[in-house]
């Protein structure tokens, strides 16, 4: 399980405002959470959010967390024209992988029977 932090710290990566192994400046740090806290209500609108939003992210959907958060906050950062395309296919993947990833492999429509 990945912690905020660490998914807050790879959309910055994936912006291009801190390398790994580097703290977040401040106003980084608070542009993240803010948007972290967006995509986790969206994620929570479409049902796909299965954990808790102070929880840790499951590590199966967290790259695809950091990949909407890079894309929220893309203008705010005014980023490259290049930066731009390599966060916007990642965006284009993540929504249809966490509903992939986050949906149960099998639910039955019968009734339980109850011998």
């Amino acid at each position: 399980m990945a912690t905020i932090e660490e998914v807050r710290h790879k959309a910055g990566r994936l912006l291009g405002v801190v390398r790994y192994g580097q703290a977040l400046k401040p106003e980084d740090d608070l542009l993240l959470t803010e948007t972290y806290a967006q995509v986790y209500d969206s994620l929570k609108d479409e049902g796909v959010a299965v954990w808790a939003s102070a929880g840790p992210v499951p590590d199966r959907v967290s790259s695809h967390v950091s990949a909407l958060m890079a894309f929220e906050a893309c203008d705010d950062k005014s980023v490259s024209n290049a930066r731009y395309n390599r966060i916007l296919s990642r965006r284009n993947v993540a929504m249809p992988e966490i509903r992939r990833l986050t949906q149960p492999s099998y639910e039955s429509l019968d009734e339980p029977v109850d011998y």
